[in-house]
């Protein structure tokens, strides 16, 4: 019988934070499945897992060299075969009745909903989204009260086979292979039928440790490229392919246009320069296509009042007419 919840764990060499994750799933005693994909780890990652391995149905795979973390990341959810997919870091910490939870939001999920929104708590212990309600409910995308897509790992529970079926198509998107594919993947779940769910209550605490760079394979041989640069990317690419998206338009391209004001003097290296460049267009077919957006509310907005505008005109013209006949006569 399939299963209804599998938790993704991609994870490279952090076998002491992986182990207190897997201890923490195994605490909650849900029937769920785990898969691990491991980077090439050098520590004792394999031992960790057999381990657990007695007490949790786990999928394990181990990559013989680390691909960074977007292919592992695509690896690890191609291992799972139960209904819907949860994807976290292997240092992430899910809090009591979490798993508990969300089995059953996916047992109570509509037909056609392919993503469900799971709050976290971030490091500081705040909520990553505020709702105005508490409960598990169902929205049509432009009713949506969800007006951001975290940017971070363990918020997005995707329905298996949509997930795969966008791996199989765009697993290999450039613009989109550097630590942002889970969004990507997460908002085209949401695209195959326009429906989202939401899980308001936080189900999990993030993070036992800091990133290690090591996790991620460098994307030049200067290192990993800056943060500013590949988010401003992710946010314009994110804009401008699901425009239909509640996004809090007005403010993110100001901090764009800024952002590739500064680039065109900070970002000299190649690989940055391509990016800024990349950025720029996108950030002017979204002004282009936020213009004609705005210029056919107007024009919408005009059609709607001319009726009312020549109601009171032909009001105003009677009201004179009667005025000019009530006049009287000169002497």
């Amino acid at each position: 019988m399939t299963k209804k919840l599998a938790i993704c764990i991609p994870t490279y060499n952090r076998a002491k934070c992986l182990d207190f994750t897997l201890e923490q799933i195994e605490k909650q005693g849900q029937d769920i499945q785990v898969c691990i994909s491991d980077n090439a780890s050098p520590d004792n990652t394999r031992e960790i897992v057999e381990k657990h391995m007695k007490t949790l149905d786990i999928k394990y795979s181990r990559n013989e060299e680390n691909l960074g973390f977007d292919v592992n990341l695509t690896k690890v959810i191609m291992l799972a075969d139960a209904e819907f997919i949860w994807t976290m870091g292997d240092d992430d910490i899910i809090l009591d009745g979490g798993i508990k939870q969300l089995v059953s939001d996916v047992e109570r999920v509509e037909p056609g909903t392919n993503a469900i929104y799971v709050n976290s708590f971030v490091v500081e212990g705040n909520a990553c989204m505020t709702f105005g309600f508490s409960d598990f409910r169902h929205f049509d995308v432009a009713n949506s009260p969800l007006m951001k897509i975290n940017q971070g790992f363990n918020v997005f529970c995707m329905r298996t086979e949509t997930a795969k079926e966008y791996m199989r198509k765009h697993g290999a998107d450039r613009i989109y292979m550097e630590f942002w594919q889970q969004n990507r993947m997460f908002m085209e779940c949401v695209k195959s039928t326009m429906k989202i769910a939401i899980e308001p209550k936080p189900l999990m605490q993030g993070l036992q440790a800091i990133a290690d760079l090591n996790t991620y394979k460098p994307q030049s041989n200067k290192g990993v490229m800056k943060d500013e640069p590949l988010y401003l990317r992710y946010e314009l690419a994110r804009m401008n392919d699901y425009s239909w998206f509640p996004y809090k338009v007005d403010s993110m391209l100001t901090f764009a246009r800024s952002e590739i004001r500064r680039s065109v003097l900070a970002y000299k290296e190649p690989e940055l320069k391509t990016i800024k460049d990349e950025c720029t267009v996108m950030y002017r077919k979204i002004c282009a296509r936020r213009h004609a957006q705005e210029y056919a509310m107007l024009t919408d907005a005009i059609a709607l009042c001319m009726p009312v505008v020549s109601f009171i005109y032909d009001i105003k013209r009677k009201v004179l007419r009667q005025k000019v006949y009530r006049m009287p006569k000169s002497d």
